[in-house]
Parts: C-alpha cells; structure tokens; sequence
C-alpha cells in the first residue's frame, strides 16, 4: 500500500527544478551577455584614434549620441553633421577601407545610446585600423566593435533552450507526481 504524495511535494519539487533552470540560465547569461558588449575601440574624431582587431570578421562603426569616453560624458547628434565624414585606414598599408551601410541600427546600454554609420571588414587579427575624420566643427564620440549576431542568436537560443527545457522538465515531474498521487488515493478508495 503506497500513500499518496502531498499535494505541496507535487508543485514544491516541479517549482524547486523551475527554480534550478531559471538560475542556471541566469548565471549562463550573466557570464555571456557582457562579451556581447565588447568593443574593440572607442575614441573622438577627428582628432583620430587607432583601433586593434582582436579577429577576422565584420565590424560596425558607432556614432554615440550620450556615451562615455574615460571619465568624461559625451553628448552629441544623432547622425554625422552636413559634409562630415569618417574614414578608415589599414595602418600597415595606409589604404582606405570601405565603410558599407546597409541598415540603421541602434544601441541603448544604460545612459549610453549610439547609431551604427556603417560596417567594414576586418581582414585579420591584430589589424590595426586609424579612424580619422573630416568636416567637424566639434569632435564626436566613435567606436568600433565586432559585429556579432551570429554570437547574439547563438546565446539567445542556448537561454531559451535552457528556460524551455527546465520548464518542460517540471512540467513532466508535476504531471508525474500528481499520477501517482491519483493512483495512491484510487487504491486506498478500492480497499
């Protein structure tokens, strides 16, 4: 004779394993989210700066309107004043590299907010690139970080994976539990 399962156990146990995968997805995201972040450079033009790729790959050129550079803020415009203009050179070749724009995206991180002017391609690593610019008649905030999506979706999918899969391991558990807690009341109610 079998005695039924609390009714507390059946959502305590499914609730404590919810419980367990939300923080393991937590902490996977507390670990992951932040190298999303990463820039490579980030400085003011058109006095110039000089960026080092850490990769091959694509990188997305950032105009800030708020941002922070050191201890200082920054407050600018939203898009590059008429006639002004941002170029980017190979330093070991001196060679101007092509800035493609494709979509206008932008970024919001706490009081910080930028627009990408566009992307180029990084040809390999530890490239270092000169960002310089034209047509200002005061500086503004630029940074240059990896483009990243495939790493973005990567991330998001690894999250819900582990959200889904902890919800779908209680659910389980619970329907489980509250089974054999009807079969132990059915079997005593038989008797």
């Amino acid at each position: 004779m079998r005695r039924p399962i609390p009714l507390l156990v059946c959502f305590a146990i499914p609730l404590l394993l919810l419980i367990i995968g939300a923080a393991f997805a937590g902490v996977y995201g507390f670990r992951e989210i932040p190298k999303l972040l990463d820039e490579t450079a980030r400085g003011m033009v058109p006095q110039g700066f000089v960026a080092q790729l850490g990769s091959p790959g694509k990188y997305t050129v950032w105009l800030y309107e708020r941002g922070q550079i050191g201890a200082e803020f920054y407050r600018g415009t939203e898009k590059l004043p008429p006639g002004a203009r941002i170029y980017l050179y190979d330093e070991a070749s001196g060679r101007e590299m092509e800035v493609s724009k494709w979509l206008n995206s932008s970024k919001t991180l706490g009081h910080e907010r930028a627009v990408s002017l566009g992307s180029f391609s990084g040809l390999r690593e530890g490239q270092r690139v000169e960002v310089k610019g034209s047509g200002f008649s005061k500086p503004v905030l630029i940074s240059i970080a990896p483009e990243n999506t495939g790493r973005v979706l990567r991330v998001v999918f690894i999250l819900l994976g582990m959200i889904l899969l902890a919800l779908s391991v209680s659910i389980t558990v619970f329907l489980v539990l509250l089974h054999r807690r009807n079969q132990a009341i059915e079997s005593e109610f038989a008797r």
